[in-house]
């Protein structure tokens, strides 16, 4: 029997104008053996309508005016899903993250505890915003802090160890999910989650071949 996989993530209906390319990518993912669930923490329940109408299970999360603890409880409650539907592995796939079919074989294929796709975004170096992939290496100058993999690393087709990911497109085992749960202080959830399941024993790792579409959207008026 393959591994049972849960693929989803938390979602609210700033994410609609992406929600019909990233249901129809679902539909075509070729992997045997998963199940999708998203958490829509929207305060009204209109858009979890939207959701259901196109054949994605949905479930209500809680609503906040913080982003951050609606998403944190949000991603809570889908680890708790997948572990208590036995799930082997939950793979956080953002809404505005389009996957290739064969993406779920590809990062299982490794046999890693956490491992994750390049998804680039719009992100702060210097005083400008530049397309960057969302996996962090070792900073060069200070080995406590977090730098962009550079694009030699993320052009070159490898499975490479790293310090940190994004949730936008993550394979993460069970025996993560058991002994982390997932958190945000100061920052959000993700650089928590990665610092946690280091401090815990684990490796992160990414796929460089693995890079999906991010139809990526504005925080513009959101309170974090």
């Amino acid at each position: 029997m393959k591994p049972k996989v849960l693929v989803g993530c938390p979602t609210w209906e700033g994410k609609k104008y992406c929600l019909k390319e990233y249901a129809s990518a679902l539909k075509k993912l070729t992997y045997p053996n998963f199940d999708i669930l998203v958490v829509d923490n929207t305060k009204e329940s209109q858009y979890q309508g939207m959701i259901e109408a196109l054949g994605l299970r949905v479930i209500k999360g809680p609503w906040h005016d913080s982003a951050r603890e609606r998403i944190v409880q949000s991603r809570n409650m889908l680890r708790e899903y997948a572990l208590e539907n036995d799930y082997d592995y939950f793979l956080s796939l953002e809404q505005d993250v389009i996957p290739e079919p064969d993406m779920i074989q590809t990062l299982l294929c490794h046999g890693k505890q956490i491992v994750s796709g390049i998804v680039f975004n719009n992100l702060p170096v210097g005083h400008k915003l530049e397309r960057m992939p969302m996996i962090y290496v070792e900073h060069p100058a200070d080995p406590t802090g977090l730098w962009y993999m550079s694009e030699q690393e993320w052009q070159k087709p490898q499975l490479i160890e790293v310090k940190a990911c994004a949730f936008s497109c993550v394979l993460i085992h069970k025996d993560v999910l058991k002994r982390v749960e997932f958190r945000y202080e100061g920052g959000f959830d993700d650089m928590m989650f990665s610092f946690d399941a280091i401090q815990a024993g684990f490796k992160i790792y990414a796929d460089t071949t693995v890079k999906p579409k991010h139809l990526h959207g504005s925080w513009d008026g959101i309170e974090k």
